[in-house]
């Protein structure tokens, strides 16, 4: 005896492989945030002579568990930070930036 495949079945085993298709990728899982900061200061004297030094990129690597792409993309965003200081000789700046990945 022989079974063949009629059109709803075709169509369920279709319907099926999409939900679970679907629940692989939506699902929760381990999922890592990969950021790379970069940052430089710069200093004004009260002769107007600038020193700027510019730092090294960081990066920094979190892995979070159990968590959905689509929250993670506020936990896992860029930033940026900048500071400028001055007692009207001398200038500090002070600037900061962070742009993250999720993987």
């Amino acid at each position: 005896m022989s079974i063949t495949k009629t059109p709803i079945m075709k169509k369920n085993l279709i319907l099926t492989m999409s939900i679970l298709l679907f629940v692989g990728v939506a699902c929760k899982k381990e999922r890592t945030c990969e950021c790379t900061t970069t940052s430089s200061s710069s200093f004004t004297d009260a002769n107007g002579v600038t020193n700027t030094t510019t730092n090294e990129p960081q990066k920094t690597t979190v892995v979070y568990k159990d968590v959905k792409k689509s929250d993670l993309e506020t936990t896992c965003g860029d930033s940026k930070y900048d500071s400028k200081n001055s007692n009207g000789q001398t200038t500090n700046t002070y600037v900061s930036e962070t742009k993250c990945e999720i993987k």
